[in-house]
């Protein structure tokens, strides 16, 4: 096994980037459908599925670090069996790993998976809520190991080099992170 502090990414290979290049609906956007509308609401669910097993692939592929940034933390992506086994498997590998995440909003997430293995893994695992005098430029995206990188919703606006480079959006990332504020509402107070 390798030292994380070893560890560098081979120039030669490109970030590898998954994108889902339009918004998803959620359980509660989809109403039953009519007969015109069954067509649609079948190929949004087939697109959330092919976007979980993405992010989900992604998140079992980590070595050292997940970093995760989020509106509202997507229940339907990340509040699953795979992505909370895929975490403890990561935090469970090396002792510098880390699982850090952002949200927007922190209402309704305290019983969220994530957020109950960061209150019980305080050392590797944190949360915290994205600083409102900060905005939030971009939808919800998922970095693992610093060059694997997924972006739920692009907008036309997101430059191609914001695409591709998983290290830029690390940055944006950190100097979001740096910037946050701390979620007391998801703090665990277990003594």
């Amino acid at each position: 096994m390798t030292d994380e502090r070893d560890w560098q990414p081979d120039p030669d290979l490109p970030p590898i980037v998954f994108e889902a290049t339009r918004a998803l609906p959620t359980a509660s956007d989809v109403h039953p459908p009519s007969d015109g509308e069954t067509k649609t609401a079948e190929s949004a669910a087939l697109l959330q599925k092919d976007v979980r097993e993405r992010a989900h692939t992604l998140l079992g592929a980590a070595k050292r670090s997940i970093c995760i940034c989020s509106i509202n933390l997507d229940p339907w992506l990340y509040d699953s069996d795979e992505a909370l086994d895929a975490c403890i498997k990561l935090l469970a590998h090396q002792s510098r790993s880390r699982l850090r995440i952002l949200v927007k909003e922190t209402q309704h997430l305290e019983r969220h998976r994530l957020i109950k293995l960061a209150q019980r893994l305080t050392s590797n695992c944190s949360i915290r809520q994205l600083n409102p005098d900060h905005p939030f430029e971009r939808s919800g995206y998922l970095i693992v190991d610093d060059r694997l990188l997924f972006v739920q919703h692009l907008s036309a606006q997101d430059t191609d080099a914001e695409r591709v480079n998983a290290r830029l959006i690390q940055r944006s990332f950190d100097h979001a992170w740096d910037h946050s504020i701390d979620a007391p509402n998801l703090r665990s107070f277990i003594l």
